[in-house]
């Protein structure tokens, strides 16, 4: 039987680590639509 407590730590890191990547690809995105911008803005 798995404790509760390693449950919801387990449920908390993955939400965590998903967050994070999500938090990585937004950034990410955005910089290239701001470097797109850019490059189009300077032509």
């Amino acid at each position: 039987m798995v404790p509760t407590y390693t449950v919801r730590v387990a449920t908390f890191y993955s939400a965590l680590l998903i967050g994070i990547c999500v938090l990585v690809g937004v950034l990410a995105l955005y910089l290239v639509v701001r470097l797109i911008m850019d490059q189009q803005g300077r032509n």
